[in-house]
């Protein structure tokens, strides 16, 4: 019979409740509330296929109740493409890294990001097709190499001049 560590089950649920609370309010951010938490319990090389897997799940859940309009889907269509073609590279600069290391970089990525959006400076972009792809294909290589992607979106449609409903579609 296969003990179970209730410890770590219980983690995991809180720091996916935490993670779906904060995304269902935001659009976004799952997997910034989860890896950290969970670096800290498990190596690195399970955090990432646990963070993907539930926020995988959570997407599915919440795609369900999506109104993308039509002026919308080409710039999703420009992101998703993007950052396809990125993620493999990502995957694979993920694997070569060593994973201390790794985790340094994430979580300067993270203390980054969060700096940024709590400062709240007021830069503007006119979004385009090029910024698109770039902004997917930053989104897929971190998304592939630390687990989390969502920043760059996040970042890069909320200096926009997108109306909220625009920028969480």
């Amino acid at each position: 019979m296969i003990a179970v560590d209730w410890f770590l089950v219980a983690l995991l649920a809180a720091c996916a409740f935490l993670a779906g609370l904060f995304r269902r309010l935001s659009g976004f951010g799952g997997a910034m509330v989860m890896a950290p938490l969970l670096i800290g319990f498990f190596p690195l090389v399970y955090v990432i296929p646990i963070v993907m897997t539930i926020e995988l799940l959570a997407g599915i859940w919440l795609a369900k109740n999506w109104k993308v309009e039509k002026e919308d889907r080409p710039r999703i269509y420009r992101l998703l493409i993007a950052s396809t073609i990125t993620l493999p590279f990502g995957i694979y600069i993920g694997e070569q890294i060593d994973p201390q290391h790794l985790k340094i970089i994430a979580s300067i990525a993270v203390f980054w990001f969060s700096l940024f959006l709590l400062l709240q400076p007021h830069v503007r972009l006119t979004l385009g097709s090029t910024k698109d792809h770039l902004a997917g294909a930053g989104a897929g290589f971190l998304l592939g190499s630390c687990g989390f992607g969502g920043p760059i979106i996040a970042l890069y449609l909320g200096a926009s001049t997108l109306d909220y409903r625009h920028v969480r579609a």
